[in-house]
């Protein structure tokens, strides 16, 4: 993340320091394995929610809802990707 500061223009010290937004972290690199390429078994909200074409919010309701599993390590969540497997599975599509 970039820090963006405003400068006095008598002394130049900072007046104001401004943080640029970050950009979403990319997914993760697959393993590569003897059989091909194999998907990460776990991912981020954020990453889950890119990949379900949903907004975090929607993921992070899912969790609270307990319709999706997840590993909590310390403050970090992460999804398994079986459990957004079962999601798409069992959610309806409509015409």
């Amino acid at each position: 993340m970039a820090n963006l500061a405003i400068r006095c223009p008598n002394c130049g010290h900072a007046l104001l320091n401004i943080d640029e937004p970050s950009r979403p972290a990319p997914l993760p690199a697959p393993a590569h394995t003897a059989q091909g390429v194999m998907a990460p078994p776990f991912v981020t909200p954020m990453q889950a929610a890119e990949l379900l074409s949903v907004g975090k919010n929607t993921i992070y309701g899912l969790i609270a809802g307990g319709e999706i599993g997840v590993v909590r390590l310390g403050r970090l969540i992460r999804i398994p990707r079986e459990e957004l497997e079962r999601l798409a599975a069992r959610t309806e599509t409509r015409p």
